[in-house]
C-alpha cells in the first residue's frame, strides 16, 4: 500500500506534537517546511521555504503553527501561491474533532459542587461576564457564534446528564447578543464550522446541511482524510501534550487587559427569515419551560452587554430592531417572570476605550467592571 506523503509545516512544538500523532502505516514525512528557517534539512528531511513548496510532490502539508492568526495566514499564502486547498490542513483545528469534549463535560464532570447559577449566550457573554466574581457557583455556558437553538441543547444535555449538580439551580443570566437574536441561526452562518469544532463535533448540526457558505463535500473529504493520516491511539497517548486556548473551569474566556480596540466589529443590522424567527420563537419557550422545570422559582435575567460609544450610531441607525426584540419579551413576560437589564448605553463603561477589545466586546478589565455591576444588582434585587 502505497502511504501518503506529508509534509509538515512549523518547526515548534506544535510540529513536534504532530510528529508523534501521525500514523506511519499510512502516512510518511517526506519533507518539512518553515517560514523563516535558512536551513536545508530538518531531522534528516528536506527543509523548504513555503516558495519552494509549489515544485515538490506530496499528497499533504499539516501546519502545525499552534497559533490560530498564523495558521489561516500560512494557510492562505499557500492557497495564493496555487496549491490545492483540498491538500492543506489546519491541523489544530481538526485535532479538535478527535480530543476536545463538549464544553458541559469539560467543565462538569468529575466534579460534585452544587451549581447556583448559569451564564448563557453568545460571545459577548463568554468574553464578558466572569462567573467567579458573582455571587454563589455560576458557570459560564455562553460560547461564540451559540444560538438560540444551541443554548437550549446546551441547556438540556446539562438537565439530562448533570441534573444533581443545578437541582437547587437559582440564577440565569442569559446575554440576547444584539437585538435581531431571534433572526440569527449559527448553522446557516460561514461561522458554523468554527462553532462545532469547539465541541469537538459533539453537538447537533441542525441546519449545516443547508448551509450554502459552506462545502460540506470538501469538509467531509478533508475530515475523512484526516482520520487516516492521525493515529487515534497516538492522540490517547499524548492527551496531556496537546493544548488549546479555552476557557477556564468556569467557562469564562478573559481576553487581556492589554488588549482593547483591536479590529472594530459591527453588530449586524436588522434581517428578518421568518423559518429561523419561528424556530427560534419556540426554542425561546422550550428554553424558558425548562428552566421554570428545574425551579419554578427561578430568577432568569435576560442581558444585553454594553457597546464601544463609537458603535451606538450603528444601533441608533434604525429603531425597529429594538422594538422588534422588545415585543417578543412582553409576549413571553405574560407566560414567565424573568428581568431585562440593557446596558447598551451604560455610560460608566461604553464611554471607556480601555475596557473594550474591540467595539463590541469587553476585555478582562471590562469584563470585571461589568460583572461587578451585574452582580450588585442582581444579588440587590434578589434580596429585596
Amino acid at each position: 500500500m502505497q502511504k501518503f506523503k506529508i509534509i509538515i509545516y512549523g518547526l515548534g512544538g506544535g510540529g513536534k506534537l504532530l510528529e508523534s500523532l501521525i500514523n506511519y502505516e499510512k502516512a510518511e514525512i517526506i519533507a518539512y517546511a518553515d517560514s523563516f528557517s535558512n536551513d536545508l534539512y530538518y531531522n534528516n528531511k528536506p527543509l523548504y521555504n513555503k516558495d519552494k513548496l509549489k515544485n515538490v510532490e506530496f499528497d499533504y502539508i499539516i501546519i502545525a503553527a499552534v497559533n490560530k492568526e498564523i495558521s489561516e495566514k500560512i494557510l492562505e499564502e499557500l492557497e495564493q501561491m496555487g496549491i490545492d486547498k483540498r491538500k492543506l490542513f489546519n491541523f489544530y483545528e481538526f485535532i479538535k474533532y478527535y480530543y476536545l469534549k463538549r464544553k458541559e463535560d469539560r467543565l462538569l464532570e468529575n466534579k460534585n459542587e452544587e451549581i447556583t447559577g448559569l451564564i448563557l449566550g453568545i460571545s459577548y457573554a463568554y468574553r464578558g461576564i466572569n462567573p467567579e466574581l458573582l455571587e454563589g457557583c455560576f458557570y459560564n455556558f455562553s460560547s461564540p457564534s451559540q444560538d438560540l437553538y444551541y443554548n437550549y441543547e446546551r441547556l438540556e444535555y446539562i438537565y439530562n446528564n448533570y441534573f444533581d449538580r443545578i437541582k437547587n439551580l437559582q440564577y440565569v443570566i442569559f446575554d440576547l447578543h444584539c437585538y435581531d437574536y431571534f433572526n440569527y441561526d449559527c448553522s446557516m452562518t460561514i461561522s458554523a464550522l468554527d462553532f462545532l469544532k469547539q465541541d469537538g463535533f459533539k453537538m447537533s448540526l441542525h441546519n449545516l446541511k443547508n448551509n450554502r457558505n459552506i462545502d460540506m463535500y470538501d469538509y467531509s473529504y478533508k475530515m475523512n482524510t484526516f482520520k487516516d493520516l492521525i493515529c487515534e491511539t497516538n492522540i490517547k497517548n499524548n492527551e496531556d501534550n496537546i493544548k488549546f486556548d479555552l476557557e477556564n473551569e468556569y467557562g469564562f474566556f478573559p481576553i487581556k487587559e492589554e488588549e482593547y480596540m483591536n479590529t472594530p466589529k459591527r453588530i449586524d443590522f436588522f434581517k428578518f427569515h421568518v423559518k429561523t424567527f419561528s424556530e427560534n420563537v419556540l426554542l425561546f419557550d422550550k428554553i424558558l419551560s425548562l428552566l421554570y422545570k428545574i425551579n419554578n422559582e427561578i430568577k432568569i435575567y435576560f442581558v444585553f452587554l454594553p457597546v464601544f460609544r463609537s458603535e451606538m450610531k450603528n444601533i441608533n441607525k434604525s429603531d425597529i430592531p429594538k422594538r422588534f426584540m422588545f415585543s417578543i419579551l412582553e409576549v413571553f413576560r405574560m407566560q414567565y417572570k424573568f428581568d431585562i437589564l440593557n446596558f447598551r448605553y451604560y455610560k460608566p463603561i461604553v464611554s471607556n476605550k480601555e475596557l473594550f477589545y474591540d467595539a463590541t466586546h469587553l476585555n478582562q478589565k471590562g469584563a470585571k467592571v461589568f460583572t461587578e455591576t451585574l452582580n450588585n444588582i442582581i444579588f440587590r434585587k434578589s434580596n429585596k
